[in-house]
């Protein structure tokens, strides 16, 4: 007899993976000795459905136990209202159920059921819905998820659940998905199925809640009956053999043969004319339309140089990934730059390889540091000298490492980049920007302009290109490269805006005019229908006279212009600055307003805010200020030169007590023992003329250590001591119990500090015991074990993709997660986000909130609490100010200047005396509030000369894409001969090449890498297996004159175009993988080019 334990089961499967009997369930029930399985109702195609795969069970003497559901429909149940009894309306129900199986296969499923009800190898129950007052409740079927349960001879189990189609032709044609969990794997898996078999034994023994259970009604068991075979034996429905086609006879290519032609095509498909998106088709992700209109853009006009200032939440990693990972595949790229912000180094380098299949090493001054992923032997670090780390093809480096003085040159000095990447692109500026003060460029700036002069392409991400001051739009523009007049200084660029968006006199019309002729004749001249879309509501004729005035260099044609002339000649100036060529800005208005126009099937939920000022408690408002006289003494006792290091561990500690007593005390505690501060201590003024790197605040922790008076320290730790339970936290338990009063939501928590983060954890799976709690930190992800007689109520340590697993089919409910950790989280699955504090930067919070606020939430609103004390600077500012600018609706970008300064002007109210404090809050709010009423003159609104364009790419069909591939994967000809390749399940492989200890699971299914990216490798370009078996393939070419049978052609400078292969019906041209399979299939014995057939090409022999 098998054992569940010798089959390496998916974690997922669904009606895509093929034939469900034969991929699962066969074989399963082949080791069973015991099966319990539930089914929604007592119908035809639910028995049927739950029939599947028994005959194994029946083999091994196994026992079965099916509970079917039955739901009362409205007359019913008032039925039960007026005395009628349950067990009664029930049997009648069941007893008038009509079992016309719709097809055969379901008979012979109903017909093995009945054979083992009557033989004592089946046991059924009927469970009626309920409601919590044990009223029949009306549900559709017993629960939203069916589930079973298998158990084999050596104990080991096996769960599965999932949504099942049960409506007519389920047997055969059923949309089912579930996913499977086997309890000898780890004690993540074990718990998950303990719990189903909890849950099912609830159901059996009549203990659930949710439904009331009875013995299978004798009425319902004959009708049952009826279909017992004839012969009194079980049927085994069956198994279907395909036999592999016969070969025509004729000529054949070898293996070798034909295994170079393929790895030949699939490594030159990037670069074909219709292999734009080979990269895109091959990769883990599916782009919404913006995504792909950008990355398109950007291989398209290659060399680029872009900057893409999408708002938070839409996907600007996702639309560099694509960029990246198609120049690489397709050649246009050797050589890739990324510079990053040290504290997002890792989650760039885990979402290149979850999404984009390439593994990156970060170089962190000294070593080569690559991820440790599934399938790779290693070694995963390298030490490498400073010349060293350049000749990787694609690698990841600190953007502060690289800033500074000793590395800039060691970076200039190395040979040209072909794409240079920098994220948080507003880092670079210059400073004192626009002020009298300004100083020039900044470090990080000073690096990019010497990187600009190198590379061939340039790409930049921000969300906020303009943090204190539009000047900084030109630096990174100028970095990108500008026409002429416009690059001649900061102060033309931004009079155009200024004036553009006026009434303008004749004198300045005629110098934006010739400013919009320096972009043409520098980017390349509008189309027609560029033009059209800029002027919708313009005539033709008008708009051919506007295209004229615009393009003359003679007054005249500006002259004679009627007002609305005028006015759609400035609507053109505003929209065709070199922005227009230079930046790409994607909002959720954006996105709006294309879905309202019907253009774009696209789900955008709306948020709900609610602000919660928290009251504390005496005590907790006592110690608050106790801690702010502390600080403000302290930094007024520091001399000069010591006042920045103590100014900035004053303000850490301020910010640790805004967000919560516990997270102060840990630092506390930690600068008694003279432990350093972290990364999450960095200070967050983006306005700053230099932003602060981690180490540089660990200098500064440092350096203030020895002033710090430690019996102060020790008081304030007494008093933290004697604080109950943090007031805030019992208000966030108070809005989430509220929040899983609502059947199937889910919720996040989000907190700047993992001491936070712990502290929180505990209380709220404490005092939420049903709720199924999970974290996620830098450190990683855990989930809390079940207490009493089912787990010790540990923390179980787990992968990013467990707790993403979890979320998905809601075995986290509540996940507290730390900053650090959010990026690279899917975590639209919650509809309910709770900003526990809130970071003096309101783009943190933005970024909180677009973790869930994200492209393809399924919830038309997303709820956001924000939580502050009362009676503070915080609850100050985003609450009465926030609530004026709708602060937690999104960043305006108008209002981004006066918003970045922010942290910095915090910070001066928490250093300010005990005196003072009171005066200077006042007065910070009043600022605040007034910059926000009266902002100005803002030369430039991005979120109106940036707008992206959201019309389809009208891009070729790829040259092949995943499923694809794995069909000819499929063919042994494709695969070495000492490979091993042996099918798991659908597109899931185990492969071993010779010299690896073990095989491998490997797969071709962008979704089964999605989940589980922790036990396998993703089998396309840019993985491990797949360059392996590219090099193993000889793909040298030759241009030799001599006969062949399939060519790669070039066009005269050399870019590949177009496949030919001599095949039995004449010479084929095989665009696509599909089109060169079949004709590999039929070829004809080789031949000479008929390179008078193909003028203007150069053929290249592949054999």
């Amino acid at each position: 007899m098998p054992l569940l334990t010798e089959t390496k089961w998916k974690f997922r499967y669904s009606h895509e993976d093929g034939d469900l009997v034969e991929r699962f369930y066969n074989p399963a029930l082949a080791c069973a000795v015991e099966y319990c399985r539930t089914t929604g109702y007592f119908t035809a195609d639910a028995l049927a459905l739950g029939a599947r795969g028994l005959a194994g069970l029946f083999a091994n003497e196994g026992r079965m136990r099916l509970v079917v559901g039955c739901t009362l429909n409205p007359d019913e149940q008032a039925a039960i209202s007026e005395g009628y009894d349950l067990r009664a309306l029930m049997e009648e129900q069941l007893a008038a159920a009509d079992l016309t199986p719709p097809d055969e296969k379901a008979r012979e499923g109903l017909g093995l059921l009945a054979w083992m009800v009557a033989n004592g190898f089946l046991d059924v129950k009927v469970a009626v819905p309920v409601d919590p007052q044990g009223r029949p409740a009306r549900v559709p079927g017993i629960y939203h998820a069916k589930f079973g349960i298998i158990l084999d001879a050596e104990g080991n189990t096996l769960a599965f659940s999932g949504s099942i189609n049960e409506t007519a032709g389920g047997w055969v044609n059923n949309c089912e998905s579930f996913h499977v969990h086997c309890a000898w794997l780890s004690e993540t898996e074990k718990a998950h199925v303990d719990e189903e078999f909890e849950a099912f034994s609830k159901l059996w023994e009549d203990r659930s809640p949710g439904a009331k259970v009875f013995d299978f009604p004798e009425a319902a068991r004959k009708k049952l009956l009826e279909f017992m075979p004839r012969e009194d034996r079980p049927i085994t429905p069956p198994i279907s053999r395909a036999e592999p086609p016969h070969a025509a006879p004729g000529f054949r290519l070898t293996n070798d043969e034909f295994r170079r032609c393929v790895w030949v095509f699939l490594t030159t498909a990037p670069a074909l004319p219709n292999g734009l998106r080979v990269g895109e088709v091959t990769s883990a992700v599916d782009p919404w339309p913006h995504q792909t209109r950008t990355y398109v853009r950007f291989i398209e006009q290659w060399p680029c140089r872009l900057l893409i200032a999408d708002e938070v939440g839409l996907g600007k990693t996702i639309t560099a990934g694509l960029i990246l990972r198609q120049a690489l595949l397709s050649g246009k790229a050797k050589r890739i730059l990324l510079l990053t912000p040290k504290s997002v180094l890792i989650q760039w380098q885990n979402e290149l390889y979850e999404k984009f299949n390439l593994n990156v090493p970060i170089y962190d001054g000294a070593s080569l540091r690559w991820r440790e992923a599934y399938g790779c032997s290693g070694p995963f670090e390298k030490c490498v000298a400073r010349d060293e780390w350049q000749r990787e093809p694609v690698v990841l480096a600190s953007s502060f490492l690289m800033r500074r003085r000793e590395r800039t040159a060691e970076i200039l000095n190395a040979e040209p980049w072909d794409l240079v990447l920098l994220d948080e692109a507003h880092h670079a500026r210059r400073r004192g920007a626009g002020t009298e003060q300004e100083k020039g460029a900044n470090a990080l700036l000073g690096l990019m302009r010497g990187l600009a002069r190198q590379c061939q392409s340039l790409l930049l991400l921000t969300a906020t290109p303009m943090q204190v001051h539009a000047v900084e739009i030109w630096d990174l523009m100028e970095l990108l490269g500008l026409p002429p007049i416009w690059g001649a200084d900061s102060h033309t660029f931004l009079k155009y805006f200024s004036w553009a968006s006026g009434n303008p006199s004749p004198e300045t019309l005629e110098l934006l005019t010739a400013w919009f002729r320096d972009c043409e004749a520098y980017f390349g001249a509008l189309s027609d229908s560029e033009f059209a879309a800029v002027m919708p509501d313009v005539s033709s004729i008008k708009r051919t006279k506007v295209v004229r005035a615009l393009r003359d260099a003679a007054q005249a044609t500006r002259r004679v212009l009627d007002p609305e002339s005028r006015r759609a000649l400035l609507d053109v100036l505003k929209a065709c600055s070199p922005l227009r060529w230079r930046m790409v800005r994607n909002t959720r208005e954006l996105l709006r307003s294309y879905k309202r126009a019907n253009k774009l099937d696209l789900p955008i939920a709306e948020r709900e805010v609610k602000d919660i000022p928290v009251e504390m408690t005496p005590a907790e408002s006592a110690l608050y200020s106790q801690v702010e006289d502390y600080i403000s003494e302290t930094y007024s006792k520091a001399t000069a030169d010591r006042r920045t290091a103590i100014g900035f561990v004053m303000t850490v500690y301020r910010r640790r007590l805004a967000s919560s007593f516990e997270a102060l005390k840990r630092t506390l505690n930690g600068r008694l023992q003279r432990l350093g501060l972290n990364e999450e201590d960095v200070s967050q003024d983006e306005a700053a003329d230099e932003i602060m790197a981690p180490e540089d605040a660990m200098e500064l922790g440092a350096s203030a250590a020895e002033l710090e008076e430690r019996d102060r320290i020790l008081e304030l730790l007494r008093g933290i001591a004697k604080l109950n339970t943090d007031t805030k936290a019992q208000k966030l338990h108070a809005e989430l119990v509220s929040v899983f009063a609502n059947d199937g939501e889910s919720a996040i928590v989000f907190t700047q500090y993992t001491d936070t983060m712990e502290y929180l954890r505990e209380f709220l799976a404490r005092e939420l015991p049903d709720v199924p709690v999970a974290s996620y930190s830098g450190a990683g992800g855990a989930f809390r074990e079940k207490s009493g007689r089912e787990g010790s109520g540990r923390w179980i340590t787990c992968s990013k993709e467990e707790i993403k697993r979890r979320l998905k089919i809601g075995r986290v409910r509540l996940l507290v997660c730390s900053d650090a950790a959010g990026e690279g989280l899917n975590l639209q699955t919650a509809g309910v986000l709770a900003n526990y504090d809130l970071p003096w930067n309101p783009m943190k919070v933005e970024q909180r909130i677009g973790r869930i606020d994200r492209l393809g939430q399924v919830r038309p609103k997303v709820r956001i609490l924000n939580f502050a004390y009362k009676d503070t600077v915080e609850a100050d500012v985003f609450f009465a100010v926030g609530e004026r600018i709708q602060l937690f609706q999104g960043i305006v970008g108008r209002l981004q200047p006066i918003l970045s300064r922010l942290p910095r002007r915090f910070e001066e109210v928490t250093l300010a005396s005990r005196e003072t404090r009171g005066a200077a809050r006042q007065r910070f709010l009043a600022e605040i509030e007034e910059e926000v009423a009266h902002p100005g003159e803002v030369p430039l609104d991005l979120d109106e000369v940036g707008r992206g364009d959201l019309e389809p790419v009208d891009a070729p069909a790829p040259a092949y894409d995943l499923p694809v591939l794995d069909q000819a994967m499929i063919l042994d000809a494709s695969r070495p001969m000492d490979l091993e390749w042996r099918p798991l399940d659908a597109r899931t492989y185990a492969a071993r090449l010779p010299g690896l200890p073990e095989p491998i699971r490997v797969t071709t299914s962008a979704d089964v890498f999605e989940e589980s990216s922790d036990n396998h490798e993703f089998f396309s370009p840019g993985g491990q297996l797949f360059g392996a078996l590219a090099r193993c393939a000889d793909s040298s070419l030759s241009r030799e004159p001599q006969p062949g049978i399939c060519w790669l052609l070039r066009d005269q400078s050399g870019r590949p175009v177009t496949f030919v292969v001599n095949t039995e019906a004449g010479f084929y041209r095989a665009d696509s993988l599909t089109a060169l399979l079949t004709a590999l299939s039929r070829p004809a014995p080789p031949e000479p080019f008929p390179a008078v057939d193909w003028p203007g090409y150069h053929a290249w022999i592949v054999v």
